[in-house]
């Protein structure tokens, strides 16, 4: 017999808010792969209120060669390249 879908599932041990998780995705350094921003991750971007402490957080962590990787990669992904 399958477990009913409305039992309680297990909770994570801390929760992450949304927009750290979207900062996340749009400061991302690693890989080659352009990212596919569509219009629900803006439309959920810009409705989201900001988190100014941890965006700040994140942006002094990047050094020099990674913001650049990071603005090639938003080039392509807006089409700009």
């Amino acid at each position: 017999m399958e477990a009913s879908p409305l039992t309680q599932q297990n909770r994570p041990s801390s929760f992450q808010p949304k927009i750290d998780n979207l900062y996340e995705q749009l400061l991302e350094t690693h890989g080659d792969e352009v990212p596919d921003f569509d219009d629900g991750f803006w439309r959920e971007f810009f409705l989201l209120w900001p988190d100014k402490a941890n965006l700040r957080r994140r942006l002094e962590d990047i050094n020099a060669d990674d913001l650049l990787q990071i603005q090639v990669r938003q080039l392509l992904a807006f089409g700009s390249g």
